[in-house]
């Protein structure tokens, strides 16, 4: 079965923003009080600011980080179900390793205070 593309920022702000309303890029970037290059970028590359994602939110009544958080959902979404596989084996790995070590310093950690203490005893005669 063929695994069907996600869309792309530049795509839903598009399809979904702009052409409901009739929005040319250049009516977009004078309606944010941007340069027209950042709306190109945007709607070419899905090239995204937190200054330009607040500048959308405002302008089309979304709440601050929508955008920002649309463009990472959508380019989680690309990762291939083989490569999240891989990395999911991969981070496993790593946790397990993390763990031990951290449990070795736990140890030796222990072992450490404990010869302290043992050190600072004095007995009374």
């Amino acid at each position: 079965m063929a695994r069907v593309r996600p869309p792309t920022l530049s795509e839903i702000i598009i399809e979904d923003f702009l052409t409901p309303r009739d929005m040319t890029p250049i009516e977009l970037a004078q309606a944010l009080h941007v340069d027209p290059t950042k709306v190109r970028s945007l709607l070419s590359h899905s090239v995204i600011t937190p200054e330009l994602d607040v500048r959308l939110c405002r302008l089309f009544q979304m709440s601050d980080g929508f955008f920002l958080r649309m463009k990472a959902e959508c380019d989680t979404l690309t990762v291939e179900p083989d490569q999240k596989k891989a990395i999911v084996r991969e981070m496993k790995l790593i946790k397990t390793e993390v763990i031990r070590a951290s449990n070795r310093a736990m140890r030796v950690k222990s072992r450490t205070k404990a010869s302290s203490r043992i050190g600072t005893f004095q007995i009374a005669t």
